[in-house]
């Protein structure tokens, strides 16, 4: 597995025509639903989430993007819905950047000395009992996946010497307060009920801060990982 040496973040891969600056701020590729600005002001009391993503050209992405739009046309099916930042899965919480510290340092800790690649094998689709995991994909609790999210954990302030086993991987693919309606025959939705997903060569691992009012995730540190 080689890493990159440089903040490689998301849009670097493949840079839409139609990013934008918003305030200022360069704005990166739309994920799913939100555009994710770049977090230039870095504070120690602020809380991230490490994530792990995958590229943009690969076939999970396409098809997240399509259920995007399906779910745009489909708001009266659902109470209180959102779109979820990116297709990700969260490796861990509750990590500060603390003096001495930078959000690539952090990530740099993580990956140093991890052998990969990132194994991600996907499950079912699945109808969860919280907001955040209204309707999600399973995601396998493969052995690097969990060795990377120990690694994550190690950096929180809430270190688990347990974390392997109480690590819960999925990614979420709509947020909601309840579905109102069936749309299992939904070719957007149904497409996820296939064969497992590729994620592709290269996926990123990222520090992110996302606000719980608006969803719109803030990129600190992003980190190219290729599984090659």
């Amino acid at each position: 597995m080689e890493q990159s040496t440089t903040t490689t973040t998301y849009e670097d891969v493949k840079k839409p025509e139609e990013d934008q600056e918003i305030s200022g701020q360069p704005v990166s590729a739309s994920r799913m639903g939100h555009r994710i600005v770049k977090d230039d002001h870095v504070h120690q009391h602020q809380t991230y989430t490490v994530w792990l993503v995958p590229q943009r050209t690969s076939e999970l992405e396409e098809r997240c993007r399509r259920l995007v739009t399906w779910s745009e046309n489909h708001r009266n099916d659902f109470e209180n819905l959102r779109i979820p930042t990116a297709p990700h899965i969260t490796l861990a919480t509750d990590i500060h950047v603390k003096e001495g510290q930078t959000p690539l340092s952090i990530l740099e800790s993580i990956v140093d000395g991890f052998k990969g690649p990132v194994e991600v094998k996907t499950g079912k689709l699945c109808i969860g009992d919280s907001y955040y995991k209204r309707v999600h994909l399973e995601v396998k609790k493969t052995p690097t996946l969990c060795e990377l999210a120990k690694r994550a954990n190690a950096v929180s302030d809430s270190v688990d010497p347990d974390y392997t086993e109480s690590y819960k991987p999925y990614m979420p693919l709509l947020y909601a307060d309840n579905v109102l309606a069936d749309y299992s025959t939904s070719a957007a939705v149904s497409s996820f009920s296939g064969e497992p997903f590729v994620w592709g060569d290269v996926a990123f691992i990222e520090l992110v801060r996302v606000s719980k009012h608006t969803h719109l995730g803030k990129i600190a540190g992003s980190l190219l990982v290729e599984n090659a």
